[in-house]
């Protein structure tokens, strides 16, 4: 949708730049009525929710100012018009207006007001707006703070909190400060209500800062933040007792918290919040909110393994949410119980429910694009109607000044569209050369990482050939250790046995013992030695060969991330092709929501017509209203249900709509069939008229003809439901004939009604009649009389009226 939203605006401003704004340039001007008048003009379009006529009326308004006070732009004009654009949602022209208004005011206290709605147009035209929002609402600040309005600076304060709070900013603890400067005001200003409004806000803030640490997995953090809006909340109430607002703040915050116990592991407590909350909604009859509580308590009991009780809950809430259509609730409620039964391993039924979310998701998903394309067709509305703003008359006047600019608006208009076309090609170009450059860049990287395992694999050969010469090398150093070794105890022996010949056969013994010590101790040593050398080598090649499985565990990694940029580079050539897809894609839904719009406006005529009779709904839509008639003989039926509330005491609300419906859609078929035009139900009451709004001779027979035909279906109604054993209604009915005035009242919700003393004198013959019989005026008796069997009642009393001839129609003759 941001195609025409884009290509709106680019309307307006091309139709205010033609027009002039009321510049030199322009001769097209009404110079029939004054700014004053014009402006006076739309206003009343406006209330008739007449965009079209206020939107020309205030180009008009703002062109005539251009000629009547040239030297002088009025503020109130644009600011009018500004607000005009902003309830129409077209945002960026409401802030250039806004913007206009802001520059040629002089007051201080305007200006604020100023900066206050260019502030709110950001904030309404989306999260990517929301810091400019923040910006004019801190402009407009010190000003109010000057002229010492503590209302509107507590306004000003609460808006900035509301913008610090939106998730786009998300800067909730700046809220809070704000939110207690504004508790500071209002202590020095001791107004309970508005003390109490404050305190409200701190709560509902905090409620915030939880959802966030819930976010964080913070959930102790979150619960004695809660426990703090609980206790505002009690503050709040103490100084505003059955506030609605504090009520309602109170009972989400225990919401919260129940959810937050339960996650926390607190079944018991979260239960016993939730059951408050949902206790007090039911005494408030807010079916939504008892649904969506229901929702939760559903969880809790399934989270409990208590799939019973959840189940059963899940129907509850499902149930409530169906009375008012509230998908979202219904949608949890099918998800609850679609894992109710796969837990319980009951498939069919868990098939089912996956059936009905699937649908209301789809329904969802229609529902989101009708609210956009109605959004999109208010600002269409407000495009067309100013791309005819210009009269005919000053169309001819201008025909000649744009007859030259003519050709050479349509060349820049091509040449636009040549430079939108080569932009769109420039951008496509664009894109496709960023991503083969990025290919290219993740090729070059992925042939680096792989030079790179190349050279670590390289490496950690050298370094496996190197431990591999270590190792022989100290193989060979150990051998000539052990030669040595051998040779130095070879010596040493010869020494010992030159020694014992040489000493006395006496010492003979001792040289002996002492040979022996000394060989026992040469071998130790030698055992010793190597020992410490088989060490050595073990811990030597083990921590080389846990470095070479290292290397070997790098290479591998590097080889798995080759793998996977290969498959990225894979990843985003797909990309581009579903890129090119998807452009395709959106050009046939902007085909599809045209096609949309035109059955949208189809069906909202048809809609016009089931409410309005023909002839009015014509003019309606031409004139933009229906001027009230005078009828001179028109025949007004009324109808009513005898005891209609003590029958209905025993059957539920569905029953008593659907036997409603069963009557009055008889009734209207009835009507149909004699010419007569359905005015209006009120409860049990059916109210329908002859004659109107096509005049005709015959009004009164076919109204006596179509009461007594109503009073025969119901009889035949009562028979059926007598042989059913079940309870059936009577029906009252009256008939008067007369003149009255008939037209459109309101302007939403038009209804088309009647009235006069016609319409009255039928109501009361309606209250003085007897069930199963049809009662009619003596007026209308001096009309059919020669047609029908009529038995006379006399002069009985009616309501503000006396008393007036009656007669019951038996038959026709």
């Amino acid at each position: 949708m941001k195609i025409p939203n884009t290509y709106i605006l680019f309307l307006l401003l091309l139709m205010f730049s033609l027009q002039g704004f009321g510049q030199d340039t322009s001769n097209v001007q009404d110079t029939s009525k004054s700014t004053r008048e014009l402006i006076t003009e739309a206003r009343m379009y406006r209330v008739k929710n007449d965009v079209e006529n206020a939107l020309k009326s205030y180009i008009k308004a703002e062109r005539q100012w251009g000629k009547e006070k040239r030297s002088l732009k009025s503020e109130e004009l644009y600011l009018e018009i500004a607000l005009f654009f902003d309830s129409l949602s077209v945002n960026d022209k409401a802030r250039e207006y806004f913007f206009d208004a802001y520059a040629q005011t002089k007051v201080e206290e305007k200006k604020s007001e100023i900066l206050v709605y260019i502030a709110e147009s950001f904030f309404k035209s989306g999260d990517a707006y929301l810091k400019e929002a923040i910006q004019y609402y801190l402009q407009a600040l010190p000003i109010i703070q000057k002229e010492n309005n503590n209302q509107k600076e507590v306004k000003i304060l609460g808006e900035i909190a509301n913008a610090y709070t939106h998730p786009e900013i998300g800067k909730l603890d700046t809220a809070f400060d704000y939110r207690k400067k504004i508790l500071e005001i209002e202590n020095r200003q001791k107004s309970p209500q508005r003390l109490a409004s404050a305190w409200n806000n701190l709560a509902y803030t905090n409620r915030l800062i939880a959802s966030r640490e819930i976010k964080r997995n913070n959930r102790n953090v979150a619960a004695d933040t809660l426990k703090s809006a609980l206790k505002y909340i009690e503050k709040a109430t103490i100084l505003a007792k059955q506030d609605k607002n504090i009520e309602e703040n109170r009972l989400i915050t225990l919401l919260n918290l129940g959810v937050i116990e339960q996650s926390l592991g607190n079944q018991e407590q979260a239960l016993k919040h939730l059951q408050e909350v949902l206790n007090q909604r039911k005494k408030q009859q807010n079916t939504l909110e008892i649904a969506r509580t229901q929702n939760l308590i559903a969880k809790l009991h399934y989270y409990r393994n208590d799939y019973s009780e959840a189940r059963i809950i899940a129907n509850q809430a499902l149930k409530n949410a169906k009375i008012i259509n509230a998908k979202p609730e219904m949608q949890t409620s099918y998800e609850i119980l679609a894992d109710v039964h796969e837990k319980i391993a009951d498939f069919r039924k868990l098939s089912r429910y996956k059936d009905s979310i699937y649908l209301i998701q789809s329904e969802l998903t229609v529902d989101a694009i009708k609210q956009q394309q109605k959004q999109t067709k208010y600002k269409d509305i407000a495009s067309d109607e100013l791309e005819q703003a210009l009269t005919q008359e000053a169309k001819e006047e201008q025909a000649k000044r744009l007859k030259a600019d003519a050709e050479a608006q349509r060349a820049l208009a091509q040449k636009a569209e040549s430079d939108r076309q080569k932009a769109q090609a420039e951008a496509a170009t664009a894109r496709a050369d960023a991503a083969n450059a990025i290919i290219l860049q993740q090729k070059a990287m992925a042939e680096k990482a792989k030079a790179e395992a190349e050279a670590e694999k390289q490496k950690a050969e050298k370094a496996k050939a190197e431990a591999e010469t270590e190792k022989q090398k100290a193989e060979k150093q150990k051998a000539e250790a052990d030669r040595k070794a051998a040779q130095a105890e070879k010596a040493k022996a010869e020494a010992d046995k030159r020694n014992a010949e040489a000493k006395a056969e006496a010492a003979e013994k001792d040289a002996q013992n002492a040979t022996r010590i000394f060989a026992f101790l040469a071998v130790l040593g030698f055992f010793v030695l190597v020992i410490i050398f088989i060490l050595i080598f073990y811990y030597k090649n083990r921590h080389k060969n846990k470095l070479l499985t290292a290397q070997n565990d790098k290479i591998q990694q590097q080889n798995t991330n080759l793998e996977a940029q290969k498959k990225e580079i894979e990843k985003q050539r797909d990309s581009l092709m579903e890129m090119n897809e998807e452009i395709k894609q959106q050009n046939e839904e902007i085909e599809a929501q045209r096609d949309i719009i035109e059955l949208e406006k189809e069906e909202s005529e048809k809609l016009l017509l089931n409410i309005l009779p023909q002839t009015v709904a014509y003019e309606l839509k031409e004139k933009g209203t229906a001027t009230p008639k005078s009828y001179e003989m028109v025949s007004v039926l009324f109808t009513d249900f005898k005891g209609f509330t003590v029958a209905t005491e025993h059957m539920n609300p569905t029953e008593v709509i659907r036997e409603l419906d069963k009557c009055f859609g008889a009734f209207d078929q009835i009507c149909e069939k004699y010419g007569l035009e359905k005015i209006k139900t009120i409860g049990d009451a059916y109210m329908c008229a002859g004659g109107i709004p096509i005049e005709n001779n015959t009004n009164h027979i076919d109204a006596v003809r179509a009461g007594l035909e109503i009073q025969a279906f119901m009889q035949n109604l009562r028979k059926e439901r007598e042989a059913r054993g079940e309870p059936y209604w009577e029906l009252r009915l009256g008939i008067n004939t007369g003149p009255l005035v008939a037209g459109v009242v309101g302007t939403k919700k038009f209804a088309y009604d009647i009235w006069g003393d016609t319409v009255n004198t039928a109501a009361r013959m309606e209250s003085s009649g007897v069930p199963n019989m049809v009662n009619i005026s003596g007026a209308t008796y001096k009309l059919i009389k020669d047609l029908f069997v009529c038995e006379y009642r006399g002069k009985l009393p009616a309501k503000n009226k006396g008393d007036v001839d009656m007669y019951f129609v038996i038959s026709e003759k």
